[in-house]
């Protein structure tokens, strides 16, 4: 699964982010169903640290045994992600998900024996402003100038001998 897209210009409170669900959210709700995070900015660690333009995360949540599991990596990039297109990837096997920026590696984490990875997923593309992930929990801690616009060029999925479409 590939993206190109354009965040806004980045400033705190602003949480831009291309994720999968798990088909069976209705049904089991969340974390049982999986969620993959093929990338995420704004979270509040890099507000603080003044890596809010560079610092993407990948990461995924499922349930096993009744407890919510959580794997991800963050990458720091050599220059600003936002207000410029870049190429965002995630290659999915039964075995393995990974996930790029611009081909630079970000994540990777085994899947073989995870069931919620071997189910349906639907894709989700938002732009959030604030909320526990930014640490920003009121309007008057946001500073970015609206309106702020997420620009698509593209999402497009390719064969790699596993994928199924449903």
């Amino acid at each position: 699964l590939e993206a190109r897209v354009r965040f806004p210009k980045m400033g705190p409170g602003l949480w831009p982010a291309l994720w999968l669900l798990g088909d069976r959210f209705s049904s089991i709700c969340w974390p049982a169903c999986g969620e993959i995070i093929m990338m995420e900015m704004g979270v509040g660690g890099a507000v603080q640290e003044g890596m809010i333009k560079r610092r993407i995360m990948s990461a995924a949540h499922w349930e096993y045994s009744h407890k919510h599991k959580t794997q991800g990596s963050t990458l720091d990039y050599a220059s600003d992600l936002d207000g410029s297109f870049h190429s965002y990837r995630m290659e999915w096997t039964p075995f393995e998900i990974s996930t790029f920026v611009d081909d630079a590696p970000v994540w990777s984490m085994d899947i073989s024996n995870i069931d919620q990875f071997h189910e349906p997923f639907f894709l989700l593309l938002n732009l959030a402003i604030g909320g526990e992930h930014t640490g920003i929990l009121n309007a008057d801690g946001i500073s970015e100038v609206f309106p702020a616009e997420y620009r698509i060029d593209y999402i497009r999925l390719f064969d790699n001998g596993y994928t199924e479409l449903g």
